[in-house]
């Protein structure tokens, strides 16, 4: 037997309340955690090259060398 829940979220200073059953949440935080731990490789693998290089390790340095946004580094 599979039992659905549903969850309701609500919004600030939003009227409107948000179902979202268990099911197409799980498969989401499983696509998220895909998406992170891909981004924290190109990033661990940036680190790396720059290191073996001999360059400064900055942001900026990382964000060109991985191909990520700034703001993904930062974070």
């Amino acid at each position: 037997m599979i039992y659905t829940v549903n969850i309701t979220y609500e919004i600030v200073n939003n009227p409107k309340k948000i179902k979202r059953s268990i099911k197409k949440m799980i498969p989401t935080y499983k696509a998220t955690g895909a998406r992170t731990a891909k981004v924290k490789e190109k990033i661990q693998n940036a680190i790396n090259i720059l290191r073996m290089e001999n360059k400064k390790i900055t942001h900026y340095s990382i964000v060109k060398t991985a191909g990520v946004s700034y703001t993904t580094v930062k974070n």
